[in-house]
């Protein structure tokens, strides 16, 4: 699974930076990439093995939002969508955290501020809403 899951965000990453350079020849594509990514993201959010992938996913539907083609999210039903499917999942604490938090409360805390500044779920997933 890790090496199918380091496939699959790099593929994310690649079709992210592809919109991002080339967006007049992705724009028949775009659609059906967020759908996909979208249905990845529904089967990987609860696993902290595939954290990198849940990011990659995320910041290409936050590339999406805030580009061009934002008008993919403004159908009705699509904003309380991506916050029960993505960012409420995203943002809860996971058995891992807890147990962490348990350990070493301390240091838990600590990784939590400072992650602020990094790619974490987290943080992406309040970069799609703020999309």
């Amino acid at each position: 699974v890790a090496l199918v899951d380091e496939l699959r965000a790099a593929v994310c990453e690649n079709i992210n930076l592809y919109m991002d350079k080339y967006e007049e020849e992705f724009k028949e594509y775009v659609t059906g990439f967020a759908h996909a990514v979208w249905t990845l993201l529904q089967n990987v959010l609860q696993s902290t093995s595939r954290d990198q992938l849940a990011i990659t996913a995320i910041k290409f539907l936050t590339t999406v939002s805030t580009g061009p083609h934002h008008t993919l999210f403004a159908a009705d039903g699509i904003i309380p969508q991506i916050c029960q499917g993505i960012v409420i999942p995203v943002v809860m604490l996971r058995e891992d955290d807890e147990e962490q938090f348990v350990m070493n409360h301390i240091e838990y805390i600590r990784w939590d501020m400072e992650g602020s500044d990094l790619d974490t779920r987290r943080r992406i997933a309040c970069e799609l809403l703020k999309g």
